[in-house]
């Protein structure tokens, strides 16, 4: 596709979202009337009506970038499990305990199949392949499976870094109700750990929780990403969002001086990496 041809394509798809929401309060504008929030609403129900005829496109546009990007993308061949592999990337770079060595296993070596294991567990095996797809397309984008490198082209260039926070975040999404998920996400890390290789406690969920979800939680205070996580995974997923933090919340308030430590590391890690 010619890229003046993509640039059409993307400004009628826009085009036709701005035409709903004007049409919908056109009538109140031209009399000079206040627009109420039930008219906004009504606006938004409108976008959300046309957004299956709109989402093939947005998909083949997406499709067409990709399949060039593929095309440059050599990833290693052993590698299978792009899901994980970007869970487990993120957690290599920000993780205080990055570079541990344990049993001759690096830290995320380590973990790698507790988290492997609870992101099966979220998702069933039709759910899993989509986000695997996902996550592939979202290396091809970058044009590597290294970890660092990454990350690193990831905060040079946002439509990467986007992609990727999105699955992060429907991963994220998961963990509703919050109490249950992290009895259930800390019980298959003890499991998983071979020879009882590191204690994982409910710290150490905590110290990893924050480095794969951290900065998403500024999204509950911020209108304009609720807004965006409505349109990108459904109705009130911004309250999902918030639940989950509150309940996150209340659980740091209680005494976990491991993670507290931690904390302060991890703020600085991820204002050097994200």
């Amino acid at each position: 596709m010619k890229s003046e041809d993509y640039t059409q394509r993307q400004f009628e798809v826009a085009e036709t979202i701005l035409d709903c929401i004007y049409d919908s309060i056109k009538e109140k504008l031209e009399k000079g009337d206040v627009v109420t929030v039930d008219q906004l609403d009504e606006a938004y129900r409108k976008v959300k009506q046309v957004w299956p005829n709109i989402y093939p496109v947005f998909e083949k546009n997406c499709r067409d970038c990709l399949e060039k990007a593929v095309g440059r993308f050599n990833p290693d061949t052993r590698r299978k499990d792009y899901f994980s592999r970007l869970v487990l990337s993120k957690i290599s770079i920000l993780h205080p305990k990055r570079d541990m060595v344990l049993d001759n296993l690096s830290f995320v070596q380590v973990v790698a199949p507790g988290i492997r294991q609870n992101l099966h567990s979220v998702y069933s095996q039709t759910e899993f392949r989509a986000m695997n797809e996902q996550a592939l397309q979202v290396f091809a984008l970058a044009r590597t499976d290294d970890d660092g490198a990454f990350w690193q082209i990831a905060t040079e260039n946002p439509e990467i870094m986007l992609q990727a926070d999105r699955i992060l975040i429907h991963y994220l999404l998961r963990f509703r109700p919050f109490n249950f998920h992290r009895e259930n996400f800390t019980s298959t890390m003890r499991r998983a750990i071979a020879n009882n290789a590191m204690r994982f406690g409910e710290d150490e969920f905590y110290i990893m929780f924050d480095c794969l979800f951290g900065e998403y939680f500024d999204y509950v205070s911020d209108h304009k990403k609720q807004t965006m996580l409505n349109l990108q995974f459904g109705y009130e997923s911004s309250e999902r969002l918030a639940s989950i933090f509150m309940a996150y919340q209340r659980m740091q308030q209680t005494s976990r001086p491991a993670f507290v430590q931690h904390q302060a590391a991890l703020a600085a890690t991820r204002q050097l990496w994200l």
